[in-house]
């Protein structure tokens, strides 16, 4: 039996991706390794969102090939689409994918899996990345090493263009999944076992189902129709019209989890600005605040950059009070990263990267102090909680709805099962320990 290793660096999407390719090559007869093995064939699942990123890619392969030198190694994914020149003979790549052809991967490989002379490329990589039309399939299903949670791909592309931005490059033009499809792909995983289906896209507001004229908020109501003891989470949600809609079936569907990532990437209006986002502070900050109005227990997280081209001292403290102000219960702190080809890269005035590191720590520690004050609040109140892991101490970890990260001390207590528990006391950063509890599951958290 051939055996293949995916590596996959990135993002959610990335990780759906990896589980279909996953699935694939098993029904090709291939036993899929874990990371770091040596095997047959290895395949990088590349991200190339960041510079650092795209460092991490060619880091990965290069590791991949002292390792398996005899090894036909894939190269996939988002950077084959933005750098395709990067991949020649002393890349050590056999074959580069790029992501329109990614699920694609078992019928794309030689057989036999011996290593060409040249790398070849799987088909042209067209200025703009990845085509396709909407409405598009995804054959077979996910595969995923632990049954307790799948990502649920239902969109591809961004038109958003982000001054900083190289997705659009790398991903294409805005393409949404065929409905029923993703319904289809959705039976299958809570067949599969799976409690909770992350539903996942590069810019999750921008899917539609054209011919029935039905969008994001619409496809969360019909998973939530689905046979079974499951939830439903969404991935990151870029703001804009449609949103309102989503809170709206959030507020009143039990069974959609109480979290929701938003990107703000900072909190000053000039700067925003300056990176085409499309929207001002206070019309986002109005947002947030009706969401949490609508969802009290509402898990809260969002994307800063710091070290934007033009960033000062006023805009950083304009950004850093706003962080403060609303209810955020995390934030994932980025420095900024100058990307080819885009129009931010360009631009003067990137603060000393001295500084940058010094800011990016001030954010750091907030959203550290503002998720053990959302853990804290509920302290004493019950959740629902998928256990996924074992502790050393004999007892279970998982996540509840609202994204705490939950340890109960219970030998006993099972995994992959949606189970009620109190929470006791806060451990750190939406992490609490817990005790299981008799009542019956009610809203989901």
């Amino acid at each position: 039996m051939p055996t293949a290793v995916i590596q996959t660096l990135g993002c959610r999407l990335n990780q759906a991706d990896t589980a279909l390719m996953a699935e694939q090559l098993r029904l090709r007869g291939f036993r899929i390794l874990p990371r770091g093995a040596s095997a047959d064939l290895i395949v990088i699942n590349s991200c190339t969102v960041t510079g650092e990123a795209a460092r991490k890619t060619r880091q990965a392969l290069r590791a991949a090939r002292r390792r398996a030198p005899e090894a036909f190694i894939v190269l996939a994914g988002c950077d084959a689409d933005v750098h395709p020149d990067a991949w020649g003979p002393d890349s050590g790549a056999d074959l580069v994918i790029p992501n329109a052809l990614k699920i694609e991967l078992a019928r794309l490989l030689p057989h036999p899996l011996v290593r060409p002379s040249a790398p070849s490329t799987a088909a042209p990589i067209s200025e703009g990345g990845s085509g396709g039309a909407d409405g598009f399939r995804i054959p077979g299903t996910g595969a995923y090493p632990h049954r307790t949670r799948a990502n649920l791909k239902v969109q591809e592309g961004c038109d958003f263009f982000c001054s900083f931005c190289v997705v659009p490059a790398a991903r294409g033009r805005p393409r949404s999944r065929d409905w029923d499809d993703v319904l289809r792909e959705a039976r299958e995983l809570l067949e599969r076992g799976h409690h909770e289906l992350v539903v996942t896209g590069v810019n999750l507001l921008l899917y539609r189902d054209a011919e029935r004229e039905r969008g994001l908020a619409e496809l969360v109501e019909a998973l939530c129709r689905l046979d079974g003891d499951y939830r439903i989470r969404l991935s990151s949600v870029e703001p804009g019209p449609g949103l309102e809609r989503v809170i709206d079936v959030m507020a009143r569907t039990p069974r959609v989890c109480p979290s929701l990532h938003l990107p703000l990437q900072y909190g000053e209006d000039r700067i925003l600005r300056a990176m085409n986002r499309r929207y001002a502070v206070a019309e986002f900050a109005g947002l947030v605040r009706r969401a949490v109005s609508r969802i009290p227990e509402l898990c809260l997280g969002t994307d800063v950059i710091v070290g934007f081209p033009g960033e000062d001292d006023e805009a950083f403290e304009a950004c850093r009070r706003v962080l403060v102000e609303l209810p955020f219960a995390y934030f994932h702190v980025f420095s900024y990263s100058p990307r080819g080809g885009t129009p931010a890269a360009a631009r003067p005035g990137r603060p000393d990267p001295r500084l940058t590191a010094e800011r990016a720590a001030v954010l750091r520690e907030l959203s550290k102090a503002k998720g053990r004050a959302f853990a804290g609040a509920f302290r004493g109140r019950d959740l629902v909680v998928l256990p996924e892991t074992r502790t050393a101490g004999g007892g279970v970890t998982g996540w509840s709805g609202n994204y705490l990260r939950v340890e109960i001390p219970a030998p006993d207590a099972p995994l992959n099962t949606l189970i009620p528990c109190r929470v006791t006391r806060v451990l750190g950063p939406r992490k609490v320990a817990a005790e299981l509890c008799d009542r019956r599951r009610g809203s989901g958290q």
